[in-house]
């Protein structure tokens, strides 16, 4: 019976653990808990006025990092800036929040409105944000990091199995993520030496990503435009806390897992 519901308890530790670590918005909110950042006043700026000088002056750094990363440190495969939007969506005409949304490798479809979901179902409801209509109109800079630190598992890196997105990201995944299914994945992902072919090459992206992400909003920040420094900082901040999570780095649970899930077990029992 002991042995019985001890492993009860590890069923129950495991699903609520693997569910936890869903949750950014919970750590992030804890992390920045009593912060300076929650005595910040930051007022909403609409993507519609915002995408011009951030095409200007914060894209171009962080393109400049990804190429130097892809050269120097990551040389898995080769980088290159994204084609113009019309040359990649041909007989389309995309606007500057979808402009900014493709140089960013970003799915264009994402409203970056003042409103979030943690869904990638874009049936989903969203939750009103400070900035939308009704709502304040500016708010605290840690309120933006909680708020929209979910936003990579929703519509933003969606998407990226069909053109022109795939082209882009096919070379870089390898055998280990071919197919279409995995492109998400393939972007909230770290496997330090994976044991499929190529062996033991690092397999993933995530501390990319969020290296990318905090170039970004530091280009922001000097475009004059704060809040979508702290956005882009909310985007950065969900890829740095996946590289650390159970089945974001390992294919199993590890053993320091299972040690904590044995602890909780004898504490409960």
């Amino acid at each position: 019976m002991k042995h019985l519901l001890s492993s009860a308890f590890l069923l129950l530790a495991s699903c609520t653990c693997a569910h936890a670590w869903g949750r950014h918005d919970l750590i992030t909110r804890k992390a920045f808990e009593g912060s300076p950042l929650e005595r910040i006043q930051v007022t909403a700026d609409p993507i519609d006025s915002a995408a011009e000088g951030l095409l200007l002056h914060a894209v171009p750094k962080a393109q400049d990092w990804a190429e130097s990363y892809h050269r120097e440190v990551d040389r898995r495969s080769a980088w290159t800036r994204p084609e113009p939007a019309p040359a990649a969506f041909v007989g389309r005409r995309l606007s500057r929040r979808q402009q900014l949304l493709w140089a960013i490798e970003d799915n264009v479809e994402t409203p970056l409105d003042f409103s979030v979901t943690p869904s990638d179902d874009p049936a989903i409801a969203r939750r009103p944000t400070f900035g939308a209509p009704g709502q304040p109109g500016h708010g605290r800079a840690s309120t933006i990091l909680e708020d929209y630190v979910v936003e990579p598992d929703a519509q933003l890196d969606n998407g990226f199995n069909a053109a022109p997105y795939f082209a882009r990201l096919k070379d870089r995944m390898g055998l280990f993520f071919e197919g279409g299914a995995h492109t998400h994945t393939f972007r909230h992902y770290f496997v330090p030496t994976s044991l499929v072919p190529p062996l033991l090459t690092p397999q993933g992206d995530a501390p990319r990503q969020a290296a990318f992400y905090a170039e970004l909003a530091v280009g922001a920040f000097q475009a004059g435009r704060p809040y979508w420094g702290y956005r882009f900082l909310a985007w950065s901040l969900h890829y740095a806390q996946d590289a650390t999570q159970p089945w974001h780095t390992t294919l199993v649970p590890g053993l320091s897992f299972l040690r904590l899930s044995r602890a909780a077990i004898r504490k409960q029992v």
